[in-house]
């Protein structure tokens, strides 16, 4: 929005497309831009149908929820088990190395499932 209202002037055109949704509420992004610009928008329709349909899918959602709770804790067993380590360093290094990894293993899952969610 900031973007948009540091380059907006008075006579701009503003076009966008209705399938867009913008915010934590998903307002349409048109509604958006009419509230805070207070400037008339262009609608363009039937672009991204798909995206919508993907974006709405509550499984690929609940899959990609799921697999990042897994890893977490698949990964604070491993934490809990390397608790009992018998060396000091050992232990410590072994976190450490786990924690990177675990760190790792969300980004890539999350990575893995943004193009179906939208984010």
């Amino acid at each position: 929005m900031n973007l948009v209202k540091s380059e907006w002037r008075e006579g701009d055109v503003i076009v966008c497309f209705t399938e867009q949704r913008a915010g934590f509420t998903r307002r349409p992004l048109s509604q958006i831009l009419e509230s805070n610009l207070n400037a008339t928008i262009y609608l363009l329709t039937g672009f991204h149908p798909q995206e919508d349909r993907l974006r709405s899918n509550w499984i690929i959602n609940g899959a990609a929820w799921a697999g990042s709770i897994l890893i977490i804790f698949g990964f604070s067993w491993l934490q809990i088990k390397l608790t009992q380590s018998p060396q000091d360093w050992e232990y410590r290094a072994l976190l450490y190395i786990s924690l990177m990894i675990e760190t790792g293993s969300i980004w890539m899952w999350n990575n893995l499932f943004e193009k179906y969610t939208g984010k």
